[in-house]
């Protein structure tokens, strides 16, 4: 059995090592600095004295400050008893009617002011449903094996009436059970986070400190809770041999019942208190709502809980037919579909998608403005949030790159650089190679009479609509192109060099040359030159971008295309070292004359030759597998 077993483990070793390979690679070089980054952010610190956070000489506060960051959104234990009663807390977060009034995302309660701060962050459920639950349990108490889970012997099936191992009704590994459950145990008490101590174990070991929001282990449970109600399903499908087992199920869904019919009682007693709690939090306008909710749910719980023990004492005691079961297992299985979907439902948001997609006055001017360029701009009107916000995901979804940070930019070399050059409006769009802005009517006022914007359209935002005005308002936001803006790919013959990328953008707010780490070019003396965009990647079918630039002097070709892992340059189709410019922006030195330059994202062959061998020696153990004979 080892011998077998032990080459299925290896090759799935290697599979694994090969599926997880990019993702521990960008771990390792990008995300764990960009964490850094957002902790440093987090905590007012740089992200290289945030590196350094754990050394010794750091203060008991500064690791303290860690600790909170990595462990928010940790499940608070009293949210467990949403695993039966949906919505016992609310729905998701700041969503009426009844929003989540929980404390999972919520700040350190030494942080943490009543009625001042948001009381939480939440958008989803961790209701794992009463059916599955009930079978998980039934499954961890009776799994075969225990001395009371054995047949008895007057009720024990005779061998000729037991599945045969070649039959199609297999026999599942029962074994698996104990494995399953301390999955389940233990994922849960990591899922909890800062309120049990496991959690100090694991944030122990090495880059663990880096993983926030302990609830993801949440994950795993819901698995193991699969898991263990598929082997409480087959236990009871297979009641037969011993009604002990269902008799037990049985007694088991009463006993749910009967504890959720107690917590009715308990909601309705502690329903002023409750309404008294949530008012305090700030969310008094809903608190009676909410009360009512809490208690609407408990009712619906134990309803569940009724109808489901009653159809198996029904089944159980009374119907005889050996079909009973069966028919009870798909009626569960269909009643499971509907408790999971209309609890999901709360959590729905019917979204237009209409205006995402449509064109609208703001996309055609900003093509139009654009010509055979790929159009972009600085929107001041709504965070730059696609897929959440309406306007924001009408310009990325047609084809327009919206140049204000996100919120994962603000973090990076992008944000720093908006940050540094926010007080000098005309500088920061330049450097963004910015084609056009969008601001506010009267924020640009004095920009379009100093001649630095030219107003292309002015127009009012609503409900998934743009609505061009004539008279502007306090609510009219103008579009308007900034007048001789930057034009890129560009190429310089001056520049602030040998700056380090961390300096960028403190060099840039001071600096009216491109910053660079690229190193000065010795004797450079200005000269013109010619830039062509063969292609630009990103449009259909195109994979780089391909530049040809005739230079009569050595200089800096700086590309319009944001700094990421694994570019390439090549020049003349030889690789070039990469450089950077005002942190964001990949740059290639290029020497006087006539040069093909390519932006690409590097190869990996030696990554895709592993690949394909691993699959083909899988394939081939596969099929020498499948030709051995049987016994």
């Amino acid at each position: 059995k080892i011998l077998t077993i032990w080459p299925r483990f290896l090759i799935s070793l290697v599979i694994l090592v090969l599926a997880g390979f990019a993702g521990v690679r960008s771990a390792v070089t990008t995300q764990i600095a960009n964490r850094d980054a957002q902790i440093a952010g987090a905590s007012g610190r740089s992200s290289s004295e945030e590196s350094t956070a754990d050394m010794p000489e750091k203060s008991a506060a500064e690791r303290r400050e860690r600790w909170l960051f990595a462990t928010n959104w940790s499940l608070p234990p009293e949210d467990v008893l949403e695993f039966l009663v949906p919505g016992v807390f609310g729905n998701d977060s700041a969503q009426p009617p009844y929003p989540y009034w929980g404390r999972l995302g919520r700040p350190h309660d030494s942080l943490f002011q009543k009625g001042r701060m948001m009381p939480n962050y939440r958008q989803h459920t961790v209701y794992l449903g009463l059916i599955p639950l009930l079978f998980a349990i039934f499954a961890a108490f009776s799994r075969p094996g225990r001395a009371d889970a054995r047949p008895s012997p007057e009720n024990k099936t005779p061998n000729s009436q037991l599945p045969t191992p070649k039959s199609s009704f297999l026999n599942p590994k029962f074994s698996d059970v104990p494995f399953w459950c301390g999955v389940w145990l233990v994922c849960l008490l990591l899922a909890m986070g800062r309120y049990t101590p496991l959690y100090r174990l694991f944030y122990a070991l090495p880059y663990m400190d880096y993983i926030r929001a302990p609830v993801k282990f949440l994950h795993l449970v819901e698995i193991a809770t699969a898991f263990l109600a598929g082997f409480g399903m087959e236990l009871f499908l297979r009641g037969e041999q011993d009604d002990k087992l269902r008799r037990r199920l049985v007694k088991l869904a009463c006993g749910m019942a009967g504890v959720l019919l107690l917590g009715v009682l308990v909601a309705l007693t502690a329903r002023p208190a409750i309404v008294r709690h949530i008012t305090a939090l700030g969310l008094g306008q809903v608190a009676d709502a909410l009360g009512g909710y809490t208690l609407r749910n408990t009712v619906r719980a134990a309803g569940l809980a009724l109808v489901v023990a009653g159809a198996l004492w029904a089944v159980v005691y009374r119907i005889r037919d050996d079909r009973a079961p069966w028919v009870l297992a798909a009626c569960l299985i269909a009643l499971l579909c509907l408790d999971q979907a209309t609890v999901a439902r709360r959590y729905v948001r019917p979204m237009e998608l209409g205006p995402l997609y449509r064109e609208n006055a703001v996309v055609k001017a900003l093509r139009s403005q654009a010509g055979d360029r790929t159009p972009n701009v600085v929107s001041y009107a709504t965070q730059n949030v696609p897929g959440h916000e309406w306007f924001s995901s009408s310009l990325a979804f047609n084809g327009i790159r919206n140049l204000a940070p996100s919120q994962d930019d603000m973090s990076g070399a992008y944000g720093q650089l908006f940050t540094a050059l926010q007080k000098d409006a005309l500088k920061l769009w330049r450097r963004l190679h910015a084609q056009a802005v969008i601001v506010p009517r009267k924020n640009a006022e004095g920009l379009i009479r100093a001649g630095v914007l030219r107003p292309l359209l002015d127009f009012e935002l609503g409900a998934g609509t743009v609505r061009s005005v004539q008279q502007p308002g306090e609510q009219t936001l103008t579009l308007a192109a900034v007048v001789q803006p930057v034009v890129a790919p560009y190429f310089v013959t001056e520049w602030m060099g040998d700056i380090p990328v961390a300096r960028h953008a403190e060099t840039a707010a001071t600096s009216d040359l491109p910053v660079s780490d690229a190193p000065r070019v010795e004797g450079q003396t200005g000269g013109a030159a010619k830039v062509e965009v063969l292609t630009t990647r990103g449009r259909p079918g195109v994979l780089a971008t391909r530049v040809r630039v005739s230079a009569q002097a050595p200089g800096l070709l700086v590309f319009d295309e944001r700094l990421r892992d694994r570019q390439q340059l090549l020049v003349d189709g030889a690789p070039v070292q990469l450089y950077t410019v005002d942190g964001i922006w990949p740059a290639a030195l290029i020497p006087a004359g006539d040069h093909e330059v390519v932006l690409r994202t590097s190869k990996q062959p030696v990554a895709l030759v592993i690949s394909i061998c691993a699959a083909l020696i899988v394939l081939g153990w596969a099929s020498s597998v499948r030709r051995r004979p049987v016994g």
